[in-house]
């Protein structure tokens, strides 16, 4: 590949990244779009150096989750009921395969959606999130936090 045409492949890539970063972080859903109530929040994940995270340190619901895996290996996404990132062995109360991407496409899961038929998933604690190599218990090896792409609406 010529140097010209990398360059401008590279700079095609970054600005389709910063508009999809400042699409998905443009703020909340109201009332009278979909199901999702007034106080809906949006946390996304897209750049981050961990495969946790905390959503919200106190009780709520989730009411969508969209994960995306750009790893060829599958993973495991999961929804902790507490208020500290998942510690090793945390136990989740949600553990969802998610599949590896192929040469030519990345793995997207939508894994809840209460915009359109589910139910709200309800946390006591707070709403912690983890990416694991493990389905029953949370376990950090091998995964590549920036392979894994969260995107949760909650309240």
């Amino acid at each position: 590949m010529k140097k010209d045409h990398l360059l401008l492949w590279f700079v095609g890539f970054a600005a389709a990244v910063l508009l999809y970063f400042s699409l998905s972080t443009s703020g909340p859903e109201t009332a009278g779009s979909g199901n999702l109530p007034d106080a809906a929040n949006y946390f996304s994940q897209i750049a981050s150096r961990s495969s946790k995270a905390v959503v919200k340190a106190a009780n709520g619901r989730v009411f969508s989750v969209v994960v995306t895996n750009h790893s060829a290996s599958p993973r495991y996404f999961q929804l902790h009921d507490q208020t500290a990132t998942p510690g090793s062995s945390s136990t989740p109360e949600l553990s969802i395969p998610l599949p590896g991407a192929t040469s030519t496409a990345s793995a997207s899961v939508t894994i809840l959606d209460s915009s359109f038929f589910a139910p709200a998933m309800k946390f006591s604690n707070g709403i912690a999130f983890s990416v694991s190599s493990v389905f029953a218990t949370f376990a950090t090896a091998s995964v590549d936090p920036l392979k894994v792409f969260v995107e949760i609406r909650y309240e």
